[in-house]
């Protein structure tokens, strides 16, 4: 048990820190609440290329778009358009990056365990519910990885702030689109946060915006493509962090990433 750590989270974060970890002579254990990695696709996909180089980062096989700007609306449709001659951000298939990780974690002997709940931690036993079942695994770390809702994250901080967290609801459809730029529109429909058009191609698009407090998200998209003729193809929900970064990301041996 000296070298075992448990990863709480299949997602990339989840995923890349099992694999350093293995690399670095640990055994390590993934435990995933879904019972397929990759979905539901809790993102919209749109990640920047300095991100991706500053991380090394290889999407080549998984990207579905290449953007080079933006057009930037105001609540009364006035714009600002930002446009490079390279692109700047890439729109991946966030499905198949997750799904790549866990054919290199399998590959280097990571057990993942899907469908399978985080209950408790202490010292150095995990409780999980596995298939409706409760098991213990013995751990000498654990490692919270496991998104905006994270169970191990209230393990490690005290109180949580429900303020921090802005939900999300995203639809992908079918329409006409400029498919160089996304677009990022401001207005009361989302206000305090913004709603956003970023295409696949000229004939789809991932469409979706974010809320705070007592707005529904899913009205508030609604309002939001009311004038737009759109065929809906997939609909998807989720939360995104807005806070600084957390200071506490360590209690006893529990860890925070991600």
């Amino acid at each position: 048990m000296e070298k075992m750590i448990t990863v709480i989270g299949a997602g990339p974060i989840g995923l890349r820190t099992a694999i350093s970890l293995k690399e670095e002579g640990w055994d390590v254990t993934v435990i995933e609440d879904h019972k397929e990695i990759g979905v539901p696709e809790n993102c919209s996909g749109l990640i920047s290329v300095t991100g991706l180089e500053k991380n090394k980062i290889d999407v080549s096989d998984i990207t579905v778009n290449k953007i080079f700007g933006a057009k930037i609306f105001s609540p009364d449709k006035t714009f600002l358009k930002i446009q490079r001659k390279k692109p700047v951000a890439m729109l991946i298939d966030r499905k198949e990056l997750d799904k790549s990780l866990e054919k290199k974690a399998e590959s280097k002997g990571i057990e993942i365990k899907k469908n399978t709940r985080l209950i408790d931690s202490r010292k150095e036993t995990v409780f999980v519910q596995h298939e409706n079942r409760g098991e213990m695994l013995k751990t000498r770390f654990v490692i919270g990885a496991d998104g905006a809702a994270s169970k191990t994250r209230r393990l490690v901080m005290e109180k949580i702030d429900p303020k921090t967290f802005v939900r999300t609801y995203q639809i992908k459809a079918k329409s006409s689109f400029n498919d160089k730029l996304v677009e990022v529109h401001l207005g009361e429909f989302c206000k305090g946060f913004f709603a956003w058009i970023i295409p696949e191609n000229k004939s789809v698009a991932r469409i979706g915006l974010g809320v705070h407090g007592s707005l529904n998200a899913r009205d508030a998209l609604r309002k939001f493509v009311s004038e737009m003729d759109l065929d809906v193809i997939e609909e998807s929900a989720f939360v995104i962090p807005i806070t600084k970064p957390v200071k506490e990301i360590q209690k006893d041996n529990l860890f925070l990433v991600g």
